[in-house]
């Protein structure tokens, strides 16, 4: 059977490009107003049509969980301020002073009771440091931070909370009735979907001397043209994945 196809390597396309590809293909059908009878036809591209939308909805998804990166930083920073501040007060353990002896002391008994606390999970960690913030900047220890000069290490460790909180809630929203989708196989069904489809527009451009279906393939060989222009001006080093496909890409 001819091949009526422009060669183009989905395996070789990120997630975002495939879904790109069958939006574009659907955008062009549209713009090509093609007028089909065949039942089969409009059921196979609408099969398609309805199931992008959740591809492009679980991308979002993939986008959002970019976040979690952000969160794990920003848990890294505030997690550097607290041992920064933790240690601000320890060169005053052999102090002769006797305000500064008192204020190391009372401070060292505080932190005791904060052990391990960059061991907690995120929720009981914020939970914490709020704790200990408030505590610092309360009557019973302000004068000992004042007398140690570790006021600095109290903000630093403050603004890097608020930074945490700030971006760990706006996930927490965002993810507050959210679906969770398989992106691998939301992608892998719509591989399959596409090549049934374009296998059966081939088939019947092959048998039938219906202009519609040579039509129909020149309008699918416009995104494919485009994507596979895409890979080929791709870098070898840069990374795409490799996604296995039931179906034999033409």
């Amino acid at each position: 059977m001819p091949n009526y196809y422009t060669p183009c390597n989905l395996r070789r396309l990120h997630h975002a490009e495939f879904q790109q590809l069958l939006t574009r293909m659907l955008e062009d059908f549209k713009s090509a107003n093609l007028k089909s009878k065949d039942d089969d036809f409009t059921r196979l591209l609408n099969t398609i049509k309805n199931k992008v939308p959740t591809l492009q909805n679980a991308l979002e998804q993939v986008r959002a969980s970019e976040k979690s990166q952000t969160i794990q930083e920003l848990d890294t920073s505030r997690d550097r301020a607290f041992q920064a501040l933790a240690d601000s007060f320890k060169p005053y353990r052999y102090s002769t002073a006797a305000t500064e002896k008192a204020a190391y002391t009372a401070l060292n008994l505080l932190f005791k009771q904060y052990k391990r606390l960059t061991q907690k999970n995120y929720e009981e960690e914020t939970a914490l440091i709020n704790n200990l913030l408030s505590r610092l900047n309360s009557a019973e220890y302000q004068d000992d931070v004042t007398a140690l000069g570790i006021s600095k290490f109290v903000t630093a460790l403050s603004s890097a909370q608020t930074a945490f909180e700030a971006q760990f809630n706006a996930r927490s929203k965002e993810n507050m009735g959210r679906t969770f989708y398989n992106v691998k196989e939301l992608r892998q069904t719509l591989a399959e979907d596409y090549q049934l489809f374009i296998d059966y527009v081939g088939v019947l451009a092959l048998v039938k001397s219906d202009p519609f279906y040579k039509n129909a393939i020149g309008v699918i060989n416009n995104s494919r043209k485009y994507y596979a222009d895409v890979i080929a001006r791709r870098s070898p080093k840069e990374k795409v994945p490799l996604i296995s496909m039931t179906l034999p890409t033409p």
